[in-house]
């Protein structure tokens, strides 16, 4: 839900606190010979010996670049600076992807220092058959990174192709690397305000893993008129034709006014680089020749003045809004749009800058879109875990307003699910809505049977009684296993609690008790059965439970003409062929009663 009222309101037309500037592809630029002038003995800028090194350095004066005003930059030693971050290992810095802001009179992979061949010998201090010594000088420190010295050397004279150094050498080797450290990276400032200069010289350059080459050059920033100003000095380089670029990048790719300098024209008739990737040739054959000046010059800018949304109004996170601004000819927005209107959809309040353009003059104004945050809604249950049948009470909790899913609105909510079930509530403060939802799991109650060896027992006999259906039980007469013998003395109900996990349920079985003081009683408990009656050849006895009974079978004047045993759930047949017709008496025994029933032979 959106806030009607909006958090704030913005001017229709931005007049002040914005940014004005040209892109610096608007630069204009000319190349003419000039004078490169005496060596900057200026303050060292970073270490005497630097390699992809980065130093920040302060301006002598506030100076505008792409329409931003800087009173520092970030100097690095492969040929560039930039207003704005660097690693020191960009060696293309306009073509690199995560560069802006940038100014490159020769962006390369540089060393600090010249790098020359010679004969070492031990215990000698005269270095011979150098390959060079152009761009050396009395004085210079030589870098003992090989361990040929005891300490670091200084040349002391310059012999032809022969140097001398106050240091023996500890080592014999033949046209060996000699590190120069002849270096520098200054910064100085000439002139009075309001027209100083702010100049960087890199002084005796060499490309990474080249030698025998120097390399001189500066970098000129002019106050108030912004100019910028290349300015090369003199040049040895190798024959090596690994290029640099060198020219000016604004805040993307996309801006950028960089020269391009092939085999068919010098550094004298460099042409403007059609693509950011397009470099200067650099060779012992194509090289800036002493004094060349490349001046880039700020075009005179008449900047747009944006019409901005009156007002803002709220959104909740998720929600999507439009921003729409007029007054310019194109816009370019901070999330890459370039179109008068954009769609948002932040999840915090987030402020998105657009950029007016008229032609390559610009005026940037930042739009902050408000965004509520959603409620916290939190669902709380007074079980999470049912029986079937039962119910449980839901609560919602983190708004004012809820309504739930297919049940009503009201803060709680009783339900009864039959099955396991998810419910959903929709909890709004006022202005934002939020869904939670909570899962009550349904477990089955059992459905507890019990299966009986007799529903009828003599007095002091017993019966099983056995439960089935769930996964534990627990009977009344204090029996927990599914099975509970017993032994009543009279008619008796029993009741087994069954039960799975929390859910139980209840199942009753009765069991009559018998005196048993006659054969019917007997029979009833045991399933006794004699027959057929009258009897013929054979007389069969069962017995369907019960314990082991004995029996005997007496004639009329009580002689035994049969006896035996006949075991519980059995048949006990007897053949009785050889029987005079009359009536007989068959007693039964078992532990704890005897019976008597007449049978007749036929």
């Amino acid at each position: 839900m959106k806030n009607p009222i909006p958090l704030f309101c913005m001017l229709l037309t931005i007049l002040f606190s914005n940014k004005h500037y040209a892109q610096v592809s608007a630069y204009s630029f000319t190349q003419t010979l000039s004078n490169y002038g005496s060596a900057n003995n200026g303050s060292l800028v970073g270490s005497h010996f630097q390699d992809d090194d980065v130093t920040n350095v302060n301006l002598p004066f506030n100076f505008t670049y792409n329409g931003s005003t800087y009173s520092n930059v970030n100097v690095c030693s492969n040929g560039y600076l930039s207003f704005n971050g660097l690693t020191g290992t960009e060696y293309y810095a306009l073509s690199d992807m995560i560069t802006s802001e940038v100014i490159a009179p020769f962006s390369q992979d540089l060393f600090m220092g010249t790098v020359v061949q010679g004969d070492l010998s031990s215990g000698s201090n005269t270095i011979t058959n150098l390959s060079t010594t152009v761009g050396l000088s009395v004085g210079d420190s030589l870098g003992n990174f090989m361990g040929d010295f005891p300490l670091t050397p200084t040349i002391t004279a310059i012999i032809g192709n022969t140097i001398v150094v106050n240091l023996n050498a500890l080592n014999t080797s033949v046209a060996a690397d000699i590190f120069v450290m002849n270096g520098s990276l200054r910064q100085n400032v000439t002139g009075t305000a309001p027209n100083r200069v702010c100049e960087f010289e890199y002084r005796n350059m060499t490309r990474f893993s080249i030698s025998n080459e120097v390399i001189n050059f500066k970098v000129r920033l002019y106050e108030t008129t912004n100019t910028i100003e290349f300015l090369y000095g003199f040049m040895s380089p190798n024959i090596n034709g690994i290029p640099s670029e060198v020219g000016l990048k604004g805040s993307s790719s996309s801006d950028f006014n960089s020269r391009e300098v092939t085999s068919i024209n010098t550094w004298s008739t460099s042409t403007a680089a059609t693509s950011i990737g397009q470099v200067c040739d650099f060779s012992n054959s194509t090289y800036p020749v002493n004094g060349l000046s490349y001046v880039w010059t700020p075009s005179a800018c008449v900047s747009p003045n944006l019409v901005l949304p009156f007002l803002i109004p709220n959104i909740c996170a998720g929600e999507s809004a439009t921003l729409t601004v007029s007054g310019a000819s194109t816009y370019s927005w901070s999330n890459g749009s370039t179109s008068a209107s954009i769609v948002v959809s932040p999840s915090v309040s987030t402020t998105y800058t657009v950029t007016g353009f008229n032609g390559t003059c610009g005026t940037s104004a930042p739009l902050t879109q408000p965004v509520n945050a959603l409620p916290s809604i939190n669902v709380t249950s007074s079980a999470l875990q049912i029986c079937n049948g039962q119910s449980a009470t839901l609560t919602a909790n983190g708004a004012s307003t809820y309504t739930w899913v297919n049940s009503g609105a009201s803060q709680s909510i009783a339900v009864t699910p039959s099955t396991t079930t998810s419910y959903s509530v929709k909890g709004s403060d006022g202005f934002c809505e939020n869904i939670a939802s909570i899962t009550i799991t349904v477990n089955a109650v059992p459905s507890v049977s019990i299966a009986q060896t007799k529903t009828l027992i003599c007095k002091g006999n017993s019966a099983t009684l056995t439960a089935s259906g769930a996964t534990s039980y627990t009977w009344s007469n204090g029996t927990n296993n599914a099975s509970a013998v017993v032994s009543p003395t009279a008619n008796t109900v029993y009741t087994v609690t069954g039960a799975n996990g929390s859910c139980v349920s209840k199942k009753t079985a009765t069991l009559t008790v018998n005196n048993c003081t006659g054969l019917e009683d007997f029979a009833a408990e045991t399933g006794l059965n004699v027959y057929p009656n009258p009897f013929g050849d054979e007389l069969n006895i069962t017995i369907d439970s019960g314990a082991e009974l004995s029996y005997i079978l007496s004639d009329a004047l009580g002689k035994t003409v049969f006896s035996g045993t006949i075991n519980a759930s059995s048949k006990q047949t007897i053949q009785t062929n050889d029987l005079q017709a009359g009536l007989y008496i068959l007693t039964l025994h078992s532990d704890n009663n005897t019976m008597s029933k007449k049978i007749i032979k036929r």
